[in-house]
């Protein structure tokens, strides 16, 4: 599904489109949808993560991926690149978008408040509720996109040495 991007930005690399490209591929892992892990408490461990570890795919001049973390956040980004030559430099192009998941059940959930609040016989002001409890909920979501996202930016722009 291509969804718009909640945040994207640009990074300057002084490495070259062939450098760039080697530097994210090794910190790319294959996308394993049943990752063994381990709980402890809120946080799940297993060997594949780190602070600058993604999983997804690194193709020809783009790369898509999201990033590998101990603690359980659906909120990660996933980040489409696009790395172009820039003369003996790189320009990383960079999209961010909310996991597919999260967004089907924002969707659902959405539906369901508006239909169970628009078929009872609760007076109007019931109906203002909704929407506030929909407001914060879109905040909630945004929020944690938004505090994942910078971490993310930050990691992106440590391995392209920008």
């Amino acid at each position: 599904m291509n969804l718009p991007a909640l945040h994207q930005f640009e990074i300057q690399s002084p490495l070259s489109a062939e450098d760039a490209l080697a530097r994210i591929s090794a910190h790319v892992i294959p996308i394993k949808y049943f990752r063994p892990r381990m709980a402890i408490g809120f946080f799940l461990i297993h060997a594949d993560t780190g602070r600058d570890r993604f999983e997804g795919q690194v193709f020809g001049n783009r790369f898509d991926v999201r990033r590998l973390i101990n603690y359980v956040n659906v909120f990660a980004p996933r980040s489409e690149g696009v790395v172009r030559s820039d003369g003996a430099r790189s320009q990383i192009r960079i999209r961010m978008m909310l996991p597919d998941v999260v967004i089907a059940v924002a969707a659902v959930l959405t539906l369901v408040l508006l239909v169970g609040a628009f078929s009872s016989d609760a007076p109007p002001e019931a109906y203002g509720l909704v929407v506030l409890i929909a407001i914060a909920a879109i905040f909630v979501v945004l929020l944690g996109f938004w505090i994942e996202a910078s971490l993310q930016e930050a990691v992106f722009r440590e391995i392209f040495r920008a």
